[in-house]
């Protein structure tokens, strides 16, 4: 179910809540979230600290089209 959730969530924070980006913080070893976070066309960004763990952080812009 991690796909269709995931789907779901990026299409409700750009459709509904008109937000500008969605983000994903994934630890480097979860190969399943990274791809599921890269079939939904986020792409690796930094690699972060959160609470002292070493932290992979994906980005995904909204396509605005004028």
């Amino acid at each position: 179910y991690g796909w269709e959730l995931a789907e779901a969530l990026v299409d409700h924070g750009f459709e509904d809540l008109g937000l500008d980006q969605i983000t994903a913080t994934i630890t480097p070893d979860n190969d399943g979230s990274k791809k599921i976070a890269e079939k939904l066309g986020l792409r690796f960004d930094k690699r972060i600290l959160l609470n002292n763990v070493p932290t992979d952080l994906y980005r995904l812009y909204r396509v605005k089209y004028e």
